[in-house]
């Protein structure tokens, strides 16, 4: 999908900071909600159905068709 296209998608946010961003989130207590790929801020710390509910709209946005298989669910 590549990061910066990815970048674009704002249908989900995380207090305020995108799925895909140039700027980290620096919290009080130093916890780590991204990861750093590229010069691009990933968030990572999420629960799978939101990482699905993701990943979907990202490839909506971006018009790839995609499937995702899991254990709990054939969506």
């Amino acid at each position: 999908m590549g990061l910066e296209r990815a970048s674009h998608f704002t249908d989900e946010t995380f207090c305020g900071f995108p799925l895909v961003g140039k700027n980290k989130r620096i919290t009080e207590d130093g916890y780590n909600w991204q990861y750093k790929v590229d010069g691009w801020w990933i968030y990572t710390n999420m629960n799978n159905a939101r990482k699905m509910r993701c990943l979907k709209g990202v490839a909506k946005m971006l018009h790839i068709p995609i499937v995702i298989k899991s254990e709990e669910s054939e969506t």
